[in-house]
């Protein structure tokens, strides 16, 4: 399980947050990522819900897109951006192909 620390200008933890005063999990880069886990929900947990009612050619584009929107600004910005567009792509071709 993960230590939860406030960021470093909230009170001198070991990370950085995005809203002060709110509370992150340290780094597990492996189990849960900090760009992965941020906010009230998991991406992982989200990707599972939304691509369950997609054909599963589409469901693994789908995920993708999510995973790569949701990160971006946390860690590759405009290169995860691509990255999701290049899956919605996909997303829609699949879609046009029925």
């Amino acid at each position: 399980m993960s230590k939860t620390v406030l960021c470093i200008e909230c009170e001198g933890g070991e990370l950085d947050c995005f809203k002060h005063g709110c509370r992150i999990k340290q780094n597990d880069p492996v189990n849960q990522p900090n760009h992965y886990t941020y906010g009230e929900i998991e991406t992982i947990d989200y990707i599972e819900q939304v691509a369950e009612i997609y054909p599963s050619k589409q469901a693994v584009s789908v995920g993708n897109v999510i995973k790569y929107i949701s990160r971006a600004p946390l860690k590759n910005g405009l290169e995860d951006l691509k990255k999701a567009q290049f899956y919605l792509n996909r997303v829609i071709e699949l879609e046009e192909q029925k």
